[in-house]
């Protein structure tokens, strides 16, 4: 239903924190919390979109390879953003807004 736009991930390093203004990142670089388990990786949201006609798991298997329901985050095949006209869904947040 909902597709966000990222960088590519980074690997936990005490030695270069993160900057203080995102969404977790004091806890990123505080370490571990409780239930998590290392390596630890964050990823910086650019963007985030609703999908106006959510896809179908069947549609997920058949048309983008996808082995079964997405238990989390996937990543977006070459085949969907072929298929998915991303100036027609509707955008949640970017980061030129405020959350």
């Amino acid at each position: 239903m909902y597709i966000c736009e990222i960088d590519p991930g980074l690997a936990r390093d005490p030695s270069t924190p993160l900057p203080l203004n995102g969404h977790g990142n004091k806890e990123f670089n505080k370490g571990i919390e409780p239930g998590w388990t290392e390596p630890m990786h964050a990823y910086r949201v650019k963007s985030c979109y609703k999908i106006r006609k959510p896809i179908p798991l069947r549609e997920l298997k058949e048309k983008y390879g996808f082995g079964g329901a997405p238990r989390g985050m996937v990543y977006v095949t070459e085949k969907m953003r072929e298929d998915i006209p991303w100036n027609k869904q509707e955008l949640i947040w970017t980061e030129a807004t405020e959350i």
